[in-house]
């Protein structure tokens, strides 16, 4: 990165361009901008290239010529930022950028280790496979992280600090590897004793599987709207929704009759969650 260069984040609130790709915006030829990585929700865009499509809410982390800044800001958001703005509010800092990617490498890795499991207890390969799709998204995040922190080094007095940043980034990816070992076992085939399934039922922390009866208080409801979490303590993990997958739902997710929900918790939460998913109520 040239020293004149700056990195900021904006959040797409331009209608205009919802549904664009990066090609069309033209967002570095116009403001000499370069997207380099989209946070959608709760999962990251690294790399993005011409073809990927820009989306309402999606938080664009650009850097290029501190002149461009103004022009990128109201392209994404159609709103006039001055220069004492972006500074202040959407200027970042690559230390900024590398804390961001270790909570979404730890995220990750949490999901990976869940699925792992679930995998393993329901002898689910779709689910395996996800696992490994996470552990390859983990190599991807490492790598970008590597780059930021040793841009960062610029940026800090004592580099010592950004040891902890590669060390929790090892960890997570460590743990992820471990997950997808574990994954692995259900994507080669490998029938697992029943007394690997009685000692996960018997942990602290169970991994359930219950549908969404038609009829029941849940069916058509987000998992916001439930609060799933506060009410039952139960983590929704993912949703089989017939042929399809959806891995970590967020709480704008719907739920519907039919769909298969694979959670975590406790055994008084499952029950709980088992109640609200029922019919018979």
């Amino acid at each position: 990165m040239y020293a004149d260069e700056t990195v900021v984040r904006a959040k797409v609130l331009n209608e205009e361009i919802d549904g664009k790709t990066l090609g069309e915006l033209k967002l570095k030829t116009i403001t000499g901008m370069r997207v380099i990585a989209i946070r959608r929700g709760t999962s990251w865009i690294y790399d993005p290239d011409r073809d990927t499509v820009i989306h309402s809410g999606d938080i664009l982390i650009a850097r290029g010529p501190d002149e461009g800044v103004p022009e990128f800001y109201r392209i994404v958001t159609g709103e006039i930022c001055t220069r004492k703005e972006h500074k202040s509010e959407i200027q970042l800092s690559r230390i900024d950028i590398a804390v961001d990617i270790i909570i979404e490498m730890k995220n990750t890795s949490e999901l990976a280790v869940d699925l792992a499991y679930s995998a393993v207890l329901f002898q689910n390969r779709d689910i395996a496979d996800e696992v490994r799709i996470l552990e390859n998204s983990m190599n991807e995040m490492k790598l970008s992280l590597e780059r930021w922190v040793l841009e960062a080094a610029k940026e800090v007095e004592d580099v010592s600090q950004l040891q902890s940043l590669l060390h929790l980034a090892q960890s997570s990816e460590m743990i992820s590897n471990a997950a997808y070992e574990m994954a692995y076992t259900v994507i080669k085939g490998m029938e697992i004793h029943p007394v690997i399934a009685l000692a996960m039922r018997e942990s602290d922390e169970v991994i359930t599987r219950l549908e969404v009866e038609e009829g029941c208080s849940a069916e058509g409801k987000t998992i916001g709207e439930l609060e799933i979490g506060a009410k039952t303590g139960m983590t929704v993990v993912a949703i089989r929704r017939g042929d399809r997958w959806i891995f970590d739902p967020d709480s704008k997710t719907v739920l519907r009759s039919g769909d298969l929900i694979i959670a975590k918790g406790t055994r008084l939460g499952e029950e709980m969650l088992k109640e609200l998913l029922s019919s018979k109520r």
